[in-house]
């Protein structure tokens, strides 16, 4: 069985000058079901759309399956 898995490292997000993510490490594994929880304006889907690829990290790595996606 393979175990598929999606690591973000140092993942860092600025607009100008607004820092909008900031050295953000997790993991996420294969089988499991995650959600993210926040105020408005916190992130949340600036992080989904740096994994999905519709934008691109300042800095940092997004690692799926072992392969550096951006």
């Amino acid at each position: 069985m393979i175990n598929l898995k999606i690591e973000l490292r140092n993942v860092s997000k600025r607009f100008k000058r607004n820092i909008i993510l900031e050295d953000v490490n997790i993991d996420f594994e294969e089988g499991q079901i995650y959600g993210f929880i926040g105020r408005n304006g916190t992130g949340k889907t600036v992080l989904l759309k740096l994994i999905c690829g519709y934008m691109n990290a300042t800095s940092g790595e997004i690692i799926f399956d072992g392969k550096i996606l951006n």
